[in-house]
This record gives structure tokens, C-alpha cells and sequence, in this order.
């Protein structure tokens, strides 16, 4: 859509019983259905002007104190005909947002961006003026890989770059408030989603990646505890710790590559050293290999002896005849002999 003339809703002229009902009317055209509860013992009372530049929409919002809740419908075909877009909302004063039960707050400058497919609501107990830009779906894949890590995002106006970004849509909607210039809509659309876009990759893609960095170092954790706590059981393997954690064995394999190690190499690992911890507290006797090596979770020996020899250089019988040498007991009672 290229950028159109404004289009503006006011309640002034309208009796007070019409006042929110007309609103609401106006605003699901633009946003999604919506319900208007005013607040404080005034009647309501608002205006919202409307402008389509580019793909996406600006927005202003002036009322008395309200509380606003979205209604169930979908997305307001206004400046965009997709069922699926993100609203940036520019705060200009102290607010309360509840998205799906979150509450946030927001100072003056901060931005949040809210998926207007879903549940919403804010209470505003002064007055409202606030800027809004209506971004469809398909607008942010233009500049960005995952427009859904962008949904109840908020950005600190604290951020230098958020500072920027609201500057530039403050600039934009000061510009085309004095004069609309149709031919620099999508210019003007483009240093938005630019500055969407600058917002994502210094904030949002960052704390992403940090947080699939946290969630693999939980997996790992808990499936250490589990195959530690299960070394005996011959059937312990990637797909049984993969299932018993709920989750899929390439999730598990992402998880342990983070430490340069696969689930099944650590598997093995701790077996062995179960294995050399054994031997090294006790004497060698007659089956004594075979029932450390079972005693682990090996139910073939000869592949027990290969896989210890590999890590510890050594057999292990000669590991467990190496191990009684070195302990006091056996070299004073060797001292004793000589």
C-alpha cells in the first residue's frame, strides 16, 4: 500500500452513549476489535488519526484515561489485508500493559512491541497520547529472520539505540503531520523497518541466542544427572536419555556439542571412569573385571577392555594391579617383606 491522506476518528460532537461504541468501531478497522472501559468519573473521550505509509501504518492515540482489552477477531484490515501483524507502541508517559497476563511498565521513550493476534490489554490512568506503528508480518521479514522473537519485546529508551528509533518516528510523523508526501512513503516505511530491524540485531537476536544458550546448558545439565544416575543399565543410550527428558535426540546432540562432546562420548566416558573408580578401590579377584565392567552398564567384556585401554592406556587388569601397588597399605606391607 502506498502512503494515503490522514484519516482521523474523534468523539467530539458525539453523545456520551455513542462516544465508545463509535471508538470501538473505528479502532477494530485499525487495530482488532477492541473494548473501551473509560476510567475516572469523565465521560470518554479521544480522537485517532490514522496514516498508511508503505506497508505499514502510523498512528496516533489521544483520550481520556481508559482501559483497554482486545477482543477475539483478528487483525484490522486497515494499511495492511494480513491477519498477522506486530504493533510498536511509543510510550509518552508512565503505563501499565498486560500481555497474556504479563504486566509491564513503561517510561517515556520506551518502545514495546505487542502481536496484535493475541490476548492484550492496558490500563492508562492519565491521559493518553502515544504513537503506534502498525507493522504486517510479512513487512518484517523484509529485514529481519524471526519476526516472532520481536513479539513483547520492550526497549528501554535508556538504549542509545532505541533513543534513535524513536527519534526517527517521531520525526517522520512531525513531517507528514505538516505536510504528506506521498511519494517518500515507502522511504519513510523503510526507516522504520531499518530501525526495527537495528533494534533486533543489537537487542533482541543477541538475547535469543543467549537464552538457546541457557536452555541447552539446562538439557545437558539434566542429562548428566540422569545418565550419572543410570550408568548400570546396559539400555542406557541417546534415545533413552532423549526420552526420558522429554525431548528430541538432535536437541540432546546440540545440547553436548556446546561442550565439544557428543551425549554418546560422555556416556562412555563415565562408565570408564565408574569403571576405574571401582578397580582402583578394589583387589583383583577371580571375575572381578567382568563385574566392574557389568557393574557400568558393558555387557561385552571385550569391548570393556578396548574402550579403557583407549582412554587410560592401559588394560584393565593391569590398571587394577598398577592401582593395588600405589596403595599405602599394599606398598607398607611391602616395606615389611623387604
Amino acid at each position: 500500500m502506498t502512503q494515503s491522506a490522514w484519516e482521523s476518528f474523534s468523539t467530539a460532537g458525539l453523545r456520551a452513549t455513542q462516544a465508545v461504541p463509535e471508538w470501538n468501531r473505528f479502532t477494530a478497522q485499525t487495530l482488532g476489535p477492541v473494548e473501551i472501559q473509560p476510567l475516572g468519573s469523565a465521560p470518554f473521550a479521544g480522537t485517532i488519526s490514522r496514516i498508511a505509509i508503505g506497508p505499514l501504518g502510523l498512528i496516533r492515540v489521544q483520550s481520556t484515561p481508559a482501559r483497554a482489552i482486545a477482543l477475539q477477531g483478528g487483525v484490522g484490515r486497515w494499511a495492511s489485508c494480513e491477519n498477522d501483524s506486530l504493533l510498536l507502541v511509543l510510550s509518552e508517559g508512565e503505563r501499565v500493559f498486560q500481555e497474556c497476563g504479563k504486566a509491564l511498565k513503561l517510561e517515556r521513550g520506551d518502545l514495546f512491541i505487542r502481536d496484535l493476534t493475541k490476548p492484550w490489554a492496558h490500563d492508562s490512568v492519565e491521559k493518553i497520547d502515544r504513537l503506534m506503528v502498525k507493522i504486517p508480518y510479512s513487512a518484517l521479514l523484509t529485514r529481519v529472520s524471526d519476526p516472532s522473537l520481536l513479539a513483547g519485546q520492550t526497549f528501554l529508551a535508556t538504549n542509545p539505540m532505541v533513543a534513535m528509533a524513536v527519534d526517527v518516528i517521531r520525526s517522520i510523523y512531525r513531517t507528514l503531520e505538516i505536510q504528506v508526501q506521498i511519494e517518500l512513503g515507502n522511504t519513510m516505511s523503510g526507516l522504520i523497518l531499518d530501525c526495527v530491524k537495528m533494534l533486533y540485531d543489537g537487542v533482541v537476536a543477541p538475547n535469543a541466542v543467549q537464552g538457546a544458550t541457557q536452555q541447552r546448558s539446562v538439557i545437558r545439565r539434566d542429562a548428566m544427572n540422569y545418565i550419572n544416575s543410570n550408568l548400570a543399565d546396559p539400555e542406557l543410550n541417546v534415545g533413552a536419555v532423549s526420552r526420558s527428558l522429554g525431548i528430541g535426540p538432535r536437541s540432546l546432540q546440540r545440547a553436548f556439542l556446546d561442550v565439544g562432546q557428543s551425549p554418546a562420548s560422555f556416556i562412555r566416558s563415565q562408565r570408564l571412569d565408574r569403571a576405574a573408580a571401582l578397580l582402583r578401590r578394589g583387589g583383583l579377584t577371580q571375575g572381578c573385571i567382568l563385574d566392574v565392567a557389568m557393574s557400568v552398564g558393558f555387557n561385552d567384556a571385550s569391548y570393556f577392555s578396548r574402550s579403557f585401554s583407549q582412554k587410560f592406556g592401559m588394560c584393565p587388569r593391569s590398571f587394577c594391579t598398577d592401582a593395588a601397588q600405589r596403595r599405602p597399605d599394599v606398598q607398607i606391607s611391602q616395606a615389611a617383606d623387604a
